[in-house]
């Protein structure tokens, strides 16, 4: 009979030592989980925080997109200015041009005129001298 009990003792100690070893294994296990769940948690929240920083840069990409494109039309709507004021400033001084053409061909005129009034003042000299 103590041989049955000391079998039964070694039988119930190996089966303690396996439950020890087995809950032994299963702390690893949790604490293993532990640090899972832990890691898996600051991953999403690093990746909440990566999608939060990429929405914000998309915001401002879209931002400077538009302001972008408002700056191209005041740009372009300045061309077009710059464009009818050198037109103006081409009609103005191709009507200098003429301007002063016309004044160089009065003034060519009033010469000849007063060369002619000259020239017919001598003549009426002549003949009073004549006379």
């Amino acid at each position: 009979m103590l041989r049955s009990l000391v079998g039964s003792e070694m039988c119930i100690r190996d089966r303690l030592q396996e439950t020890l070893q087995i809950r032994e294994e299963m702390k690893g296990i949790a604490q293993e989980m532990a640090v899972a769940q832990r890691e898996k948690i600051e991953a999403d929240a690093r990746a909440r925080e990566r999608e939060m920083q990429r929405d914000e840069a998309l915001k401002n990409l879209n931002d400077v997109t538009v302001a972008l494109s408002r700056a191209d039309t005041e740009i372009q709507h300045k061309d077009a200015l710059v464009l009818e004021i050198k037109t103006q400033l081409a009609r103005a001084e191709t009507a200098l041009t003429e301007e002063h053409t016309l004044k160089k061909d009065r003034e060519v005129e009033i010469d000849r005129l007063r060369a002619d009034m000259a020239a017919f003042d001598g003549c009426k000299r002549r003949v009073h001298e004549l006379e």
